[in-house]
């Protein structure tokens, strides 16, 4: 019994070919659109799940309330907030300490190899968090000075042909050589936390100072995690945590530092607001994830509606059949499993299709995933489940109209054929097709308004020149301590404008430390954000110099006595004239030499902040170097060679600045870009659904259209009959959609500080767009209708 009526249903859908070709295509667009973002979505809400006791893991952050400061919440804490609150707080388990460091030159005898994410990490690091070893005991390993352990990857270039265990290697951010005790597989994609080198941070006997460091209450460095037995008493366990930080008075009333912790599951998407949270690597904003899946669900739902309409229009067609089959015994149940097998046979094959297109095409949707869509899709059992969820759901709903409404039609009715009259299908029509063009519309003015956003952000004003400037990071001691030979040999390249040292440069996060203006009493707290840098950094990134000056090397006390502000920290002081006012900064006061103009050195969703600009007595960890753009190409090749000349163990490696800088727009760009092209996919969708309902209109217009013509009736006319009622469903359309709109991307601009301004123009142009697509559309069909042969037309039953 089921085999025939699986025979039926190809039987009927091949038939129709056309009809089946529009309808499965328009929904496999919609499901490859959708299913690409519900995997993406499903890829980051997966992030550091595979921890065992996930659930009941927190990071412990700081609050910082100083004056200067607007983000309050920052990713690190103190460094003995953890070993407290495992010691002295019922309820924690287990607590680690991760301090990543980032790029390591390391040397294991000839090689020299890059360590990428290099971090000190307490002993139970291994048994806290599930990184599996490949080599070594997760009890025992790091429970040693200069005891290390490497990723499969790094281990592999090391010593591709030696065992790695037991061997000692020469890390630029150790004091002494490191020996190896295990491997760990390279950390998964969905982890926060990424690193393929960790060394123990039990200091060695000597190093008093980073024994006292790791002891203090009165530093913030270290980013910290407790375990709890039972994630419901985190309130509890912070509350005990904020009593030891008083007593070691570090939180008291009233002061500017607090303590707070952050689920694990939500430091992943939930920290876009933390400054100095580094070390959490592919971090995202659950905003963007969320909007993201609006553009899905809607992109479902043209997609569905679009199905459903075709496939309840096209029902009444059958409309004898059914006759016959009641007059021939048929039951009302055998028919309702028919239209309901026929209909999630549809969206089963157009599901086939979707998987297969984003097999294609799924590297140019702007987003992705590890291994790609489909190979994540085959290899995660639990979308199986999801997606026969979803192709029995939309096949159900779209097949309801038929299968209910049709089947209990007398078969006197339905063998005339009067059932495609019925006003219930014309007015399930109409909803459907409003509703898809309401989503339609509001995609488009979605799209234009982020896009401008973006354009936006691109081409505002960031206070200095990012483009042409060349990075050189400096890896390890010797580079250190040959970078002033560096530096005066790259001033002398031809092409090259100018060379600067820094610790950090804008986008890649500035420190922040405790200071006392001229004209306070010390009983408030300032905090400015500082970073250490050349004596040409101006002149490099193109600052602005406002008032004063800036460093010199003809003013040899500006080492130690000077300091440069932006224009937020004079204001935040309230100095009418700063030049020649001091300001107390690491016990010892500086004088403020210089303004600057307003940079945005940490992107444009934070406010600018004061800002500190200290003067580098030596080397800082990284080469600025500004590039002539006509002579760039050579002037890289020279840099190179110089480098090597200086540095002739050291691999030569550089990065754009600009590169670097841009990843900070890099969630609203794909934003952008994602919906931008889902837009476009949107409008094919719906144009198909349109096609489909005016090729139908023809059809079952096919006498009328044939009499109007003999009457003359002109090619705009024939435009008239077919567009009526589709043009008050778009224009009903455009009235839901524009505020709903409004009221979404509003929203969303809320959260940058710097942004657009909403407009008309993005509404208009989406108004316009709509009826013009829908214009083409119709008009397709209705220079078909003009060709109809009237003589045939009036012979149509």
């Amino acid at each position: 019994m089921f085999g025939s009526r699986i025979k039926l249903a190809f039987r009927h859908l091949w038939k129709e070919l056309g009809f089946t070709s529009i309808n499965i295509f328009g929904l496999a667009i919609g499901l490859a659109a959708s299913l690409a973002i519900f995997i993406y979505a499903g890829y980051h809400f997966s992030f550091d799940r595979f921890h065992e006791g996930s659930d009941r893991i927190f990071r412990v952050l700081t609050i910082d309330r100083a004056l200067g400061v607007s983000s309050s919440a920052v990713g690190i804490t103190t460094p003995a907030a953890g070993p407290a609150a495992f010691e002295r707080v019922s309820g924690v388990e287990a607590q680690v300490r991760f301090m990543q460091q980032g790029q390591n030159l390391l040397r294991a005898g000839d090689q020299t190899f890059f360590a990428d994410n290099f971090a000190f990490v307490d002993s139970n690091f291994f048994s806290f968090f599930n990184f599996p070893l490949v080599q070594g005991n997760p009890e025992t390993v790091l429970r040693e000075p200069n005891k290390v352990l490497l990723s499969e990857s790094l281990a592999a270039k090391l010593f591709p042909d030696t065992d790695p265990i037991g061997q000692q290697i020469e890390a630029a951010h150790t004091a002494d050589p490191v020996q190896i005790q295990g491997i760990f597989e390279d950390p998964p994609a969905n982890s926060h936390l990424d690193f393929d080198m960790v060394v123990s941070i039990l200091p060695v006997a000597s190093d008093t100072n980073t024994a006292q460091f790791l002891q203090t209450w009165t530093s913030i460095a270290a980013p910290t995690y407790v375990r709890l037995a039972d994630a419901s008493d985190w309130e509890r366990v912070l509350a005990d945590l904020k009593e030891i930080g008083r007593e070691n008075d570090y939180g008291n009333e009233g002061d500017n530092f607090d303590l707070t912790m952050q689920p694990l599951l939500e430091t992943h998407m939930y920290s876009t607001e933390l400054l100095f949270d580094n070390h959490n690597n592919r971090k995202t904003d659950f905003g963007q994830i969320r909007n993201l899946l609006l553009v899905a669900i809607f992109l479902l739902l043209i997609a569905a509606f679009n199905f459903m309409n075709l496939s309840t229009a096209r029902s009444g067609k059958r409309a004898r059949e059914i006759g016959v089959r009641k007059v021939l015994g048929a039951q009302r149940s055998q028919l309702v499993g028919q239209f309901l097998l026929e209909s999630v046979l549809l969206v089963f094959f157009g599901f086939l299709v979707a998987l297969a297109i984003l097999e294609l095409l799924g590297e140019y949707v702007g987003i992705n995933v590890p291994s790609g869509f489909v190979n994540y899709f085959m290899g995660h059992r639990e979308l199986w489940g999801y997606s026969l969820s979803l192709i029995l759901i939309l096949g159900l709903l779209s097949g309801l109209y038929p299968a209910f409404v049709l089947s209990r039609f007398d078969p006197v009715h339905t063998l005339k054929g009067n059932v495609q009259s019925q006003s219930s299908g014309k007015w399930l029509r109409r909803i459907l097709v409003t509703l898809q063009f309401t989503v339609s519309v509001a995609v488009i003015i979605g799209m234009l308004i982020v896009r401008q956003q973006v354009a936006y952000m691109n081409a505002k004003d960031m206070g200095f020149d990012k483009d042409y400037v060349l990075t050189l990071n400096l890896n390890s001691q010797s580079a250190f301590e040959n970078a002033q030979t560096l530096r005066d040999e790259l001033t002398e390249v031809k092409g090259v404008e100018g060379v600067a040292f820094t610790n950090a440069l804008p986008g890649t996060g500035y420190g922040r430390t405790s200071i006392t203006p001229e004209g306070y009493t010390g009983e408030e707290t300032w905090i400015f954000s500082i970073t250490g840098v050349g004596y040409r950094f101006a002149e490099v990134l193109g600052l602005d110099l406002l008032k004063g000056r800036f460093f010199d090397e003809e003013h040899a006390t500006d080492a130690w006595e000077a300091i440069v502000l932006n224009e937020a920290a004079v204001e935040a002081i309230g100095w009418d004239d700063p030049i020649g006012k001091t300001i107390e900064l690491g016990g010892r006061p500086r004088t403020v030499i210089g303004v600057i103009k307003n940079f945005h050195y940490v992107g444009l969703r934070y406010p600018i902040e004061p800002l500190m600009l200290a003067p580098l007595q030596n080397a800082g960890g990284t080469i600025a170097v500004k590039l002539k753009a006509d002579q760039a190409s050579a002037a890289i090749a020279s840099i190179g060679e110089v480098w090597k000349e200086v540095n002739p163990s050291d691999p030569f490696e550089y990065e754009f600045f600009d590169e670097e800088f841009q990843q900070l727009f890099t969630d609203d760009e794909r934003f952008a870009q994602v919906l931008s092209s889902f837009n476009w996919l949107a409008i094919l969708i719906a144009c198909l659904g349109l096609l489909g309902l005016t090729a139908y209109t023809v059809q079952q217009k096919t006498k009328e259209l044939g009499v109007r013509k003999v009457l003359g009736a002109s090619m705009f006319q024939m435009l008239l009959v077919l567009s009526r009622e589709f043009w008050w469903m778009l224009l009903v359309a455009n009235i839901i959609a524009i505020p709903i709109s409004y009221y979404y991307m509003s929203r969303w601009l809320s959260e940058f500080v710097y942004r657009i301004d909403l407009n008309f123009w993005p509404f208009l142009v989406a108004v316009v767009a709509s009826f013009m697509v829908a214009l083409v559309t119709i008009l397709t069909q209705a220079l078909r209708a003009e060709r109809i042969d009237a003589v045939k037309a009036l012979k149509y039953e």
